[in-house]
């Protein structure tokens, strides 16, 4: 849409250029039926890789221990220790 490029056409790539694109077209066709990011968020699964997933999970934890537990201490919300 918008264009009136044939959809096989080389966007200006060289060849080396695209034929990687055509590799990763090829790819995410493939892959079609597992990037259904909608029904995989309505189903709770994963979405991104391990190490994306696992860094996000380690910043959360990160910001949740700021949020919950620090910011009681450091606003004299409770009383310190001792």
């Amino acid at each position: 849409m918008g264009t009136d490029r044939p959809a096989d056409a080389p966007a200006g790539l060289d060849k080396n250029a695209r034929e990687n694109a055509d590799k990763c077209a090829t790819y995410l066709t493939n892959k079609k039926a597992f990037l259904d990011y909608p029904n995989a968020l309505r189903q709770g699964w994963p979405i991104a890789t391990g190490i994306i997933e696992g860094a996000c999970r380690t910043w959360h934890l990160a910001q949740e221990q700021r949020r919950v537990h620090r910011s009681r201490y450091l606003d004299g919300a409770l009383p310190r220790a001792a």
